[in-house]
């Protein structure tokens, strides 16, 4: 067969590339898995907390104690997460703390989100090598399309929900708004219908959408449509895949940020022999407990534990970014049938 009349797929190994869509693979489900482990990925990732927490502390300088910066940048996951769930506000943090949180947090996901995404895409799609001024460099100037996200989701999203909201005052009207209620509820049902799917959307494509710039260069709305697109078409494989990674994401934060299994297999084999409190709390950097040159060496040891968390942190980042480049490659190949190849260039 002549090679301009082989399948993508087959062009696609003819250049020796990966096959991310195979569709004959037996193990069809975890090709969202086929992402490379990346050093420059995670040092993104841990990056984009250490700018997140200096952030966070510098509003904490504003309405809060400094102090209180750790716990607020370890607690907004989970209150980001009770907001997108419409729980309410968070209780223990100060609404300008968690505002200004917001804001960087989308900030540093248009930016380091996206450069992360292009590391890994050129890895998968090309095997190619790209740097971390590489990555940013493509990042900050396609910067526009990422931090107009929010805007492009909430503009819908507030038009049905204002629709909804001017179609109650008028439904409360006595005897006619109530008739006339009861004749187009099916239009206030298909407009929350809309901002479910819209919110749902939003949320599954957080990972998507900076595959998208990442891959494509799009604009805010193509980049947005095309997830949407994605997630429409195949929903049952998006919610599956994103279970998967999200399984994974999870397995490995409870086994070496809750467990800290590394940590106590560092105690238990460094002291096999006998106790030595002063070497076990160096060990475990307890600055508190210790004074003079114990007090030093536990402050170096506390450091690069804390350089080591931070890296940990940094590549569960980078799998969740992995796992949305990865799906947004498979998808694209499955449904609109391109090679994976086909990816953008940096414009110089």
């Amino acid at each position: 067969m002549h090679r301009t009349m082989l399948p993508p797929a087959e062009r696609g190994a003819e250049r020796g590339l990966p096959l991310i869509a195979d569709s004959s693979s037996h193990f069809k489900l975890f090709r969202v898995l086929w992402f490379p482990l990346s050093v420059n990925a995670i040092l993104l990732g841990a990056a984009s907390i250490v700018v997140f927490h200096l952030g966070t502390m510098l509003a904490c300088a504003l309405f809060a104690d400094p102090i209180e910066a750790g716990r607020f940048t370890a607690d907004f996951p989970a209150s980001a997460l009770n907001v997108a769930m419409l729980r309410g506000l968070p209780a223990d943090t100060p609404l300008g703390i968690f505002l200004l949180q917001v804001l960087l947090g989308f900030a540093l996901w248009s930016l380091f989100g996206v450069a992360i995404c292009r590391v890994l895409a050129l890895r998968i799609c090309r095997d190619e090598y790209c740097d971390l001024g590489g990555a940013l460099r493509y990042s900050w100037r396609v910067r526009r399309t990422g931090i107009l996200f929010p805007l492009a989701i909430a503009l819908p999203a507030l038009a049905l929900g204002s629709f909804n909201a001017l179609a109650g005052l008028v439904f409360q009207i006595p005897w006619a708004g109530w008739v006339l209620s009861a004749v187009l509820l099916p239009l206030i049902l298909l407009s929350s219908i809309m901002l479910v799917l819209i919110g749902l959307g939003g949320f599954l494509s957080l990972s998507m959408v900076p595959a998208a710039i990442a891959v494509e260069r799009r604009g805010t709305y193509d980049s947005i449509g095309k997830s949407f697109n994605y997630i429409l078409a195949r929903p049952i494989v998006v919610l599956a895949n994103g279970l998967l990674v999200f399984a994974l994401v999870w397995l490995l934060k409870d086994l070496f940020l809750g467990q800290r299994v590394v940590e106590q297999i560092l105690e238990f084999t460094a002291v096999p022999f006998w106790t030595n409190e002063t070497y076990e709390a160096i060990l475990r950097g307890q600055v508190e407990s210790l004074e003079g040159f114990e007090w030093f060496c536990a402050s170096v040891h506390s450091l690069v534990l804390r350089i080591y968390d931070l890296l940990v942190r940094g590549l569960l980042l980078s799998f969740i970014f992995g796992g949305g480049t990865s799906l947004f490659l498979i998808l694209r190949r499955d449904i609109d049938g391109l090679d994976e190849a086909e990816i953008a260039r940096e414009s110089m």
